[in-house]
């Protein structure tokens, strides 16, 4: 008897299925935490690994974000459910990787054309739950561009736009504790400092 079609959609959606787990994983493993919370997210997110799926299958979604830097400013956007300021990002949908999604999700959101290559290391990482039984586990990945004119997409959030290092790093911005040290870190060249 075969298995129901859900039931092989959820199996062909869950995380530990893509061939890119392992790298993922290992990077994961490997990642310099900015502070215990995110300590404790990178403990949850390999600890919940097998219930994690991609797209919108089941209740616990991976997710990709980029930090998008230009010179002294990176591209942050008020999230329409959460009201948060956090990077441009959102799900991994079924076929594509982090790094494709961060890519797809800097085009859709801010209509900017950003280089996330494949492979690279995540910056930082955070669980967090977007409406009661509902978790995303976010990789974000830090790319540079250049600081042109943003154009959200169809449906996305309008309230996009480019905020200085120096007023993150400082917490005039109201994002988290996280956000606020990693782009403490970034020089004005964009790069970071943290090791890969």
């Amino acid at each position: 008897m075969g298995r129901p079609e859900g039931d092989a959609a959820a199996s062909d959606a869950s995380l530990l299925a893509q061939p890119w787990w392992p790298r993922v994983r290992g990077q994961i493993l490997r990642h310099p935490c900015v502070s215990e919370r995110e300590a404790a997210d990178r403990d949850a997110f390999l600890a919940d690994a097998p219930l994690v799926a991609l797209g919108a299958v089941g209740a616990h979604h991976l997710t990709a974000s980029v930090l998008v830097v230009a010179g002294d400013s990176v591209l942050l956007h008020t999230h329409r459910r959460t009201g948060e300021l956090l990077p441009v990002g959102g799900h991994v949908e079924l076929g594509e990787s982090p790094w494709q999604a961060a890519r797809r999700e800097a085009r859709e959101e801010a209509g900017i054309d950003v280089d996330v290559p494949v492979g690279a290391p995540p910056d930082l990482l955070f669980v967090g739950t977007t409406r009661p039984g509902h978790r995303h586990y976010d990789i974000t990945f830090v790319a540079e561009a250049e600081p042109i004119e943003l154009h959200p997409g169809a449906g996305e959030s309008t309230d996009v736009g480019w905020c200085t290092i120096d007023d993150i790093a400082a917490g005039r911005t109201g994002v988290t504790a996280e956000l606020r040290l990693v782009a403490a870190s970034l020089r004005p060249d964009g790069r970071t400092r943290r090791a890969r």
